[in-house]
C-alpha cells in the first residue's frame, strides 16, 4: 500500500528543510493560449519554451530531488496527469481520465498528490503514477492544492462558481482524513505553505485578493488587492488596476512571493472581457516591493512552480 511506503520515508522528510538555506535558480510555467510549458530565469528574464502542442495544461509542480515536473493536460483525448524531465524531455504520461486541477509533489515520501475536477476529488499516487488512492471526495471545484510536509498536511482551494462567490479553503491529513474548512472566500485559485513562518498564502480571482492566514484559518490578512482609481476630470470614470485575475502563487523560503494575473478587464462580471494583460510579479511576505517580472498580453500563466537546482547543478 501506499501509505505503507510514505510511512517508509517519513524520516526522510527532514530534507524539505534544505530548500531554507537554497536560493530558487528558475520560474517554471505553464501558458495557455499558445499552451506551453516555459521556464525563465528567477528575475523571469529569458524564457525558454520546453513543452508545447500539449492541448490544454493545467497545474504545474516541480520535483527538484528527481529532476522531474509533474503538469496535468486536457483535450479532446483525454483528461491526464504527466511527467518530464525539467529540461521537458522523456515527458509521460502517468495516470489517465484524471483532470487535474492543481498538483504538489512528495519527493522524498514517493507520492504525487492532485485535485481532480470532475469529480471533486483529492487524489495520490507514487511517483510513476501507480497505486491511485482518492483521499477525499465530495468537493465541488477543487483548484491549487500544497503540502505542509513537517506535519503531515496537504491544503487545497474548492472553488463554487462566480455566483455562489462561496468558495473554501481546506485541509486535512495525507492520508485525506480529519477534512476541515478553513476560510470562506469567494473564488480561491490556489495556495502556497510558508513552513517557516506557519502561514498559508492564497489566491483568490473573485475578490481580486492575495492573503495569508495561520494554518487554522485564523490571523487572517490581504496582503494584496485591486485598487480603484477615479478620474472625472477626464471623463473616464472608474479604472481598475492591481490585481486583476490573480491565480498561481508559489513562495521561495526567501521571504518572496512570485504570482500570475490573467490580467482579465470584463465589461461586467460574469460578462464577456474586454482586454486581458496577463503578469508574473513578485513581492515581500507582507506585500511590500511589488515588482512586474513579465508581461504577457493575452496568453494566461495558469501556474507557477520554483526550482531549487544550482547553478553549479545539470539539468
Amino acid at each position: 500500500m501506499l501509505g505503507g511506503l510514505l510511512a517508509a520515508f517519513a524520516t526522510l522528510r527532514c530534507a524539505v528543510s534544505l530548500h531554507a538555506t537554497t536560493r530558487p535558480r528558475y520560474i517554471y510555467l505553464i501558458l495557455n493560449f499558445p499552451n506551453r510549458i516555459v521556464r525563465t530565469d528567477i528575475n523571469g528574464q529569458n524564457q525558454v519554451v520546453l513543452l508545447e502542442g500539449l492541448g490544454h495544461p493545467h497545474a504545474l509542480a516541480v520535483d527538484d530531488f528527481h529532476r522531474k515536473m509533474y503538469f496535468g493536460v486536457s483535450d479532446d483525448a483525454s483528461d491526464r496527469l504527466m511527467r518530464s524531465d525539467l529540461t521537458g524531455r522523456n515527458a509521460e504520461e502517468l495516470v489517465q481520465g484524471v483532470h487535474v486541477g492543481g498538483v504538489a509533489v512528495d519527493p522524498h515520501g514517493g507520492a504525487v498528490y492532485w485535485t481532480e475536477l470532475d469529480q471533486g476529488l483529492v487524489q495520490r499516487a507514487r511517483l510513476d503514477g501507480s497505486q491511485v488512492e482518492t483521499l477525499v471526495s465530495g468537493l465541488e471545484d477543487p483548484g491549487g492544492l500544497d503540502l505542509d510536509l513537517h506535519e503531515g498536511q496537504v491544503f487545497w482551494c474548492d472553488q463554487t462558481g462566480w455566483e455562489r462567490r462561496k468558495g473554501r479553503i481546506q485541509r486535512s491529513w495525507l492520508n485525506g482524513s480529519n477534512v476541515t474548512d478553513l476560510r470562506e472566500t469567494p473564488f480561491p485559485m490556489d495556495v502556497a505553505v510558508d513552513l517557516a513562518h506557519q502561514q498559508l498564502y492564497y489566491t483568490d480571482a473573485g475578490s481580486y485578493e492575495i492573503t495569508r492566514c495561520d494554518f487554522t484559518g485564523a490571523e487572517c490578512e490581504v496582503i494584496l488587492n485591486k485598487t480603484v482609481e477615479v478620474n472625472e476630470s477626464a471623463k473616464q470614470g472608474r479604472h481598475i488596476n492591481g490585481l486583476l485575475d490573480p491565480h498561481g502563487i508559489v513562495l521561495d523560503h526567501q521571504g518572496k512571493i512570485y504570482f500570475t494575473l490573467l490580467g482579465t478587464a470584463y465589461r461586467a462580471k460574469g460578462g464577456a472581457s474586454i482586454s486581458r494583460n496577463a503578469k508574473l510579479q513578485r513581492c515581500n511576505l507582507d506585500g511590500s516591493h511589488l515588482e512586474i517580472l513579465a508581461e504577457f498580453g493575452s496568453t494566461q500563466p495558469v501556474s507557477i512552480a520554483l526550482s531549487t537546482v544550482s547553478e553549479t547543478e545539470e539539468l
